[in-house]
């Protein structure tokens, strides 16, 4: 696979009513109009009618990887033999002195989750500069201005049930939620308008202190500091309650 260095950092995007295959195009078309560079590697599940068979992680099968292209993207997709599980990108902002590699993939969920639901589309980057060092706070500072604006720049084209930045944690599915809420996703997320419903307010009256910035169909709520313009920390105490709130509806 494409390595990305270590500790990775993870924009995950859920969507509930959208098949997998059109999830992962909809997430590459998206990266790519706000300017992401598509590299020349890819990694496939190849087999007889694989791209239909239900998966739980890209691991199940082997991976084998190919050559390509953005031209490639519509013919792999509609190959049913073939199933495209990840995506090498040069650049995932495009307009950076320095290239930012990135990884557009899968992220796993339960073999039981696998059966009825969608998995999270998930790009990966390296999250090195988040490490707790005084010489990085610069550098940390940038990347966490440019994740904040790629992540909300995608809820806004996108409209996914629901979205998060994580560091070596992945977004999990509804279905995996409501079997276990104490996710630890959900300390910069967004959450769609017609998934909280009514409960919109509550969600946001257990992130007092936090950064809330309502966008065109749901809001993002950032605790740390780096991931909102506000420059707004608090201490990540609410994944399980938030969950509660997120799954009452659903």
């Amino acid at each position: 696979m494409y390595n990305i260095q270590v500790p990775y950092m993870e924009l995950g995007f859920y969507f509930a009513d959208m098949p997998d295959d059109n999830a992962f195009g909809a997430v590459c078309a998206a990266l790519t109009r706000q300017g992401a560079v598509l590299g020349k590697r890819a990694f496939v599940h190849n087999g007889h009618a694989v791209a239909t068979q239900p998966f739980a992680t890209i691991h199940d099968m082997p991976l084998e990887e190919v050559a390509f292209s953005p031209s490639d993207m519509q013919s792999l997709m509609a190959d049913s033999d073939t199933r495209l599980v990840q995506i090498a990108l040069d650049d995932v902002f495009g307009d950076y002195e320095i290239p930012t590699p990135a990884l557009l993939t899968y992220s796993s969920i339960s073999d039981e989750a696998s059966q009825q639901d969608h998995h999270p589309i998930a790009v990966w980057l390296s999250g090195i500069a988040f490490d707790p060092i005084p010489e990085l706070e610069a550098e940390r500072q940038a990347l966490g201005e440019r994740v904040y604006a790629l992540f909300t720049q995608l809820a806004r084209a996108l409209s996914p049930t629901y979205a998060a930045i994580t560091f070596e944690y992945a977004l999990e599915c509804l279905t995996d939620l409501k079997r276990d809420p104490r996710s630890l996703a959900f300390r910069n997320f967004y959450v769609a308008n017609d998934l909280l419903g009514d409960n919109h307010a509550a969600l946001i009256g257990l992130y007092t202190g936090a950064y809330i910035e309502p966008l065109p169909d749901g809001v993002y709520i950032s605790c740390t500091a780096e991931f909102n313009p506000g420059g707004k920390h608090i201490p990540f105490e609410k994944g399980s309650k938030t969950v509660r709130l997120i799954i009452a509806n659903s």
